[in-house]
């Protein structure tokens, strides 16, 4: 495995992990709780009991705000820039 190959693995599960995480906490913004911990529980494959502690383990830790939503959507959306721009870099090769 190249640097490249591994830079670019780490990168697609970091933009999966954001995109998870951003997910759950905007349902969490909207009170839904529950949507929050099935939707973990689909994604992940855990059981229901596992994907409720996660879901308010994600409570506490992500005090849910707007502001912090934007900053994570801003976080994805960066992320999914330099992934495009090496994809696009290595496309040119």
């Amino acid at each position: 495995m190249t640097f490249s190959d591994w830079y670019m693995s780490w990168l697609h599960e970091s933009i999966r992990h954001a995109s998870l995480i951003g997910k759950v906490v905007d349902l969490l913004s909207r009170g839904n709780k529950r949507g929050a911990a099935e939707f973990y529980r689909e994604q992940v494959g855990v059981d229901s009991r596992q994907a409720e502690r996660a879901v308010e383990s994600m409570t506490t830790r992500y005090r849910v705000t707007s502001r912090r939503r934007d900053l994570l959507t801003l976080l994805g959306l960066i992320v999914a820039g330099v992934l495009l721009g090496l994809v696009l870099a290595l496309l040119r090769r």
